[in-house]
């Protein structure tokens, strides 16, 4: 079976960085806890991208255990890829999200 590759959208890259400075401007390594949960639930997204519930039209999301965000996607099955749309705080509205999908 092809892998899944996948790319952070640059709203998503803003959304991740923007978060990364907020950790770990408040605790020194709390911004690098933060990327590891990312990238390793970017990992399981990859290896299993259509396990995780869609929050709307063909937008998936996958929530990180020790942070209150989600990770917000859409898979191309068709060429094996993941368009990362947004690294979401759980607080914002969804709603919001509409507009990058």
């Amino acid at each position: 079976m092809k892998s899944f590759i996948y790319r952070l959208e640059d709203d998503a890259i803003n959304d991740f960085v923007e978060s990364f400075d907020f950790y770990e401007d408040r605790q020194m390594g709390l911004g690098v806890r933060f990327k590891d949960e990312v990238k390793e639930n970017l990992e399981i997204i990859q290896r299993h991208p259509l396990s995780f519930s869609i929050l709307f039209r063909n937008a998936r999301k996958k929530s990180l255990d020790k942070f209150p965000f989600q990770i917000i996607y859409t898979v191309d099955e068709d060429k094996y890829e993941i368009a990362v749309i947004a690294i979401w705080h759980s607080r914002r509205n969804p709603d919001l999200l509409k507009s990058r999908i």
